[in-house]
């Protein structure tokens, strides 16, 4: 296994799908209350799981000397497309810059096809899957919605000994299923895309009973 396809999987046990089931899941079970812990999460996921995955696949493509893999680890954390977008949106929001109002329209017009059209391409590629295949990842999707739950449980109510609620969140954090764009890093870098596709489904299906179990035994 190279160690591009090593970061994939990797990011198949720690990258959920938070902003399209971990938000609406954390308020119903959690309340209002659970702001500031969805505002944690949601930097997590888009300023720490994602990029970093992206980076840490940059510095495993080719060899080198440390400092090279250092430079390009840097390179493909901060500077690929994912994180150029936050960054420009987030300076635009602090400069108070005002779009005109056609491309303000096309970027919500295209905001919201991306999650469909993600979710599109990993359903083309499951169909094109069909078989004994579509299991691959299923060592993966269980480590995700068990472990990743139990250690995040260890840590936060054992070693920290964090309040009950915040013990919750970091658990249901944890709990949900591999997200849609673990799959659309690994197609675009060619790192076992085929695993991370069955991953999400398998996980996807499986949090249907293992999020709700998770949510009561973590209740606050």
């Amino acid at each position: 296994m190279s160690g591009a396809v090593a970061v994939t999987r990797a990011q198949c046990l720690v990258g959920g799908n938070f902003a399209f089931l971990g938000i609406p899941l954390m308020l119903a079970f959690l309340g209002e209350r659970a702001a500031p812990a969805i505002a944690i999460g949601l930097v997590c996921d888009t300023a720490v799981v994602v990029p970093l995955s992206i980076g840490l696949i940059e510095a495993a493509r080719g060899g080198g000397a440390p400092l090279a893999i250092a430079a390009r680890l840097v390179r493909g954390t901060m500077l690929n497309p994912f994180m150029l977008s936050v960054a420009a949106g987030l300076a635009l929001s602090l400069l108070q810059v005002p779009l005109p109002e056609p491309v303000d329209r096309f970027l919500l017009f295209l905001a919201a096809s991306a999650a469909p059209a993600g979710v599109f391409a990993l359903g083309l590629a499951l169909h094109g899957w069909m078989g004994p295949g579509m299991l691959a990842g299923a060592p993966l999707a269980l480590a995700k919605i068990t472990l990743h739950p139990l250690l995040a449980w260890l840590v936060l109510a054992v070693v920290l000994q964090l309040d009950p609620f915040w013990v919750a969140a970091g658990v249901l954090y944890a709990a949900l299923p591999v997200a849609a764009n673990v799959f659309l890093i690994a197609e675009r870098y060619g790192t076992d895309s085929r695993a991370a596709a069955s991953a999400i489904l398998v996980s996807t299906v499986l949090a249907v009973l293992t999020f709700p179990i998770a949510a009561w035994l973590t209740a606050p």
